[in-house]
């Protein structure tokens, strides 16, 4: 893979700085990554310092719904978004997330020659046990096929934003994996590399192990409500935390 494209939806922040920078440091040289950059309000407060992660940043104001949150403004976001994907595979993830090693991207590509049209860091264990939008890799035309919103029926949500997707590959018997991770088990804690393993069962960060029990991705949570102040538990961590965290430990020059 020589292409890839990289989509997220923002929401008055600047967690996609520290996104594009992390999948910029670790992404082999050879590959070319496209940014889309989905800001679901008229505002650029952010626009400059994100688009300067990368020299290939599409920044998209979409003010369909504007500045609501929630799943139905999220899958708005992305399909403003998926219709500029020009590349053969998309990776979607959520903002407030983070590539830590470079086995990453080994990882998802070893997966795409292994067949698989769908490849997670996460599964939701609700509703329909959709691979989530925390982060995943898919075929474009898939997710171009689909509603990457929420679904309702009689008032009630039966599925979640981008859950189509795992319905389309289910239904069309294409091949899906989904990584192990510390939310879908939170034992692996105990067995994950540091400085991850020391975070703890409870600081609500999500990690994502390769095939060496290293962790090489990672997403806070609750991002949104973080930054704007409407979300707190004890032990969970900060927006102001997390970027501590991750320009010591993850952006650091002198890490590798």
């Amino acid at each position: 893979m020589k292409n890839l494209t990289v989509l997220t939806v923002n929401l008055k922040s600047d967690y996609p700085k520290y996104l594009i920078q992390s999948f910029e440091k670790f992404k082999p040289k050879d590959l070319k990554i496209t940014y889309i950059v989905v800001e679901n309000t008229d505002d650029t407060t952010y626009k400059d310092e994100v688009c300067a992660a990368s020299n290939n940043v599409v920044w998209v104001n979409n003010t369909v719904g504007m500045g609501e949150q929630g799943s139905i403004n999220h899958g708005r976001g992305l399909n403003c978004g998926i219709k500029l994907v020009e590349d053969e595979w998309v990776f979607i993830c959520d903002n407030d997330t983070v590539v830590t090693s470079l086995s990453f991207f080994d990882e998802l590509f070893a997966k795409v020659e292994q067949g698989y049209s769908l490849i997670g860091t996460s599964q939701d264990p609700m509703r329909i046990k959709a691979v989530f939008a925390t982060g995943f890799l898919v075929k474009s035309y898939i997710a171009k096929s689909v509603d990457l919103g929420p679904k309702y029926e009689n008032g009630k949500q039966i599925w979640d934003s981008t859950n189509e997707v795992t319905v389309h590959v289910r239904q069309n018997n294409l091949k899906y994996y989904i990584f192990r991770n510390t939310w879908n088990d939170p034992s692996l804690v105990e067995i994950i590399n540091e400085p991850y393993k020391s975070l703890g069962k409870s600081c609500g960060i999500d990690r994502c192990l390769d095939s060496d029990d290293k962790i090489m991705f990672v997403h806070l949570g609750r991002g949104t409500p973080k930054i704007l102040n409407n979300y707190w538990k004890s032990g969970k961590k900060t927006y102001g935390e997390w970027i501590e965290f991750i320009n010591k430990e993850i952006l650091s020059p002198e890490d590798s």
